[in-house]
């Protein structure tokens, strides 16, 4: 999940090999981290995993860099590109 690290569980920043910021420096509590979160998983359809519980429709998930992750990284969000209407 993308969430601000006030709300994240995590008490620091972690460190990254890319040279971000880590245990040396106080975050902003509003500042944006990808933080791990268990929910249950369905059925695999096409290339759709099912998420049978755990997050809620207001949560915001990370889709990209996902490889260089980890728990309490800080991440910048991407605005929400809007989709065209089906029909």
């Amino acid at each position: 999940m993308a969430t601000p690290i006030k709300d994240s569980g995590c008490k620091e920043l972690a460190k990254s090999e890319f040279g971000g910021a880590g245990e040396e420096q106080k975050p902003n509590p509003e500042q944006i981290v990808g933080a791990q979160k268990p929910v249950k998983l369905g059925k695999i359809i096409g290339n759709d995993q099912e998420i049978l519980d755990g997050l809620s429709a207001n949560d915001r998930i990370v889709v990209t860099g996902i490889l260089q992750l980890q728990n309490c990284t800080a991440i910048e969000p991407v605005a929400q590109i809007p989709q065209a209407p089906e029909g």
